[in-house]
């Protein structure tokens, strides 16, 4: 816009001196080999204010024709653009709500921009893996590059040395994640190095956001993913503090493995301190033999109270374990309306050895 003004303006001058050229209009002439321009000074002038002009006008009309054929390209861009980034916050929140059939929906075909790739890759093992879809997780793993990042998934997916000596090389950090430090632990105890795990696990003791019931579930599913000799070993190297945690899930494991025997001092000691829910709750799991020791010390603190129903479901696994389902009966005929949901299994089971049908028939599991 400056521009046509300063043209006006230089205009403007030239018609406002050019009454001083009227009785002398000056001569130009322009000779280029054979060819000659003759003309006035005046009539020059205007020439070249004219072509200053003309290409002013032919500049903005390309401008204009250009950006009319670019515009379309660049309109299709911003939409494209958009589209990912609406799909990756479609896909972001799906993951956020533990929804992955929606993730794989909005991620599986859908492209994101470049520096998504990876997030989306992993979220797609990630959705494939809660799915319990492994080979199809394996698949994609393949395609998945390894960083700190998705060295964790990797590791929990296929548990090799390659994974595992990079997730040693996090958990060393001091600003190691709780995270990072558990699927290391993991990927020991997938490989059975029991020996490097106890470190690992003293750091994950001294982390706030473990808590209790977080450490029971863990222990649990590490205890039924070993056999009996490496869960021994496993809960040798758990620190003192975790064992305290979780000592009612190892009594657990043990009952269901029909070593009731090498744990039966322990459910002594509970008998006596009255930690009476402890001893049905993994009572309940009692598989094999029973003891005859630890069912009078049962039948001992029921004299004082003789209706709580913790030791009377205890009573009732003992007597079922030690054959006598007649007293098991008659302990789940006592408790009658009182018998919690998880045990009408066991009371069943009772019924049927102690030869009452009618009422097994009755038992709704």
């Amino acid at each position: 816009m400056i521009r046509v003004l300063v043209y006006f303006l230089v205009l403007a001058l030239v018609l406002a001196g050019s009454h001083w050229l009227m009785d002398e209009k000056g001569y130009v002439l322009i000779s280029f080999n054979q060819t000659t321009i003759e003309g006035t000074l005046v009539s020059f002038g205007f020439m070249a204010l004219l072509s200053m002009v003309s290409l002013y006008v032919f500049a903005r009309v390309a401008g204009w024709l250009w950006r009319l054929v670019v515009s379309p390209s660049r309109h299709w861009s911003w939409r494209r653009h958009r589209r990912q980034q609406q799909v990756l916050e479609q896909g972001l929140w799906a993951m956020l709500q533990g929804d992955w059939e929606s993730l794989e929906r909005h991620w599986r075909k859908a492209p994101v921009s470049e520096e998504w790739q990876t997030l989306k890759q992993a979220a797609l093992v990630k959705a494939s893996m809660e799915k319990e879809q492994w080979v199809q997780a394996r698949a994609q793993l393949e395609a998945l590059p390894t960083n700190e990042h998705t060295v964790s998934l990797k590791a929990s997916l296929e548990p090799n040395d390659d994974n595992t000596a990079v997730l040693a090389k996090l958990a060393k950090d001091k600003q190691a994640s709780t995270h990072t430090l558990m699927q290391y632990g993991e990927a020991l105890i997938a490989q059975r190095a029991f020996s490097d795990l106890k470190p690992v696990l003293v750091k994950l003791s001294k982390r706030a956001s473990m808590d209790v019931e977080l450490w029971r579930r863990k222990v649990a599913k590490w205890f039924s993913s070993v056999s009996a000799h490496e869960r021994e070993l496993l809960w040798n190297v758990l620190p003192k503090s975790v064992q305290q945690h979780v000592e009612e899930v190892w009594v657990q494991s043990q009952l269901a493995k029909g070593e009731l025997s090498k744990e039966e001092a322990r459910l002594q000691k509970w008998v006596k301190k009255g930690q009476f829910e402890q001893l049905a709750s993994v009572l309940l799991h009692l598989r094999g033999e029973g003891s005859l020791a630890l069912q009078q010390a049962v039948q001992h603190a029921l004299k004082a109270q003789s209706d709580n129903v913790y030791l009377l479901l205890s009573l009732a696994s003992l007597a079922l374990a030690g054959k006598d389902a007649q007293l098991a009966a008659k302990v789940f005929d006592q408790l009658a309306d009182k018998v919690p949901a998880h045990w009408k299994a066991m009371q069943k089971r009772a019924y049927i050895e102690d030869g009452q049908y009618q009422k097994a028939c009755f038992i709704e599991q």
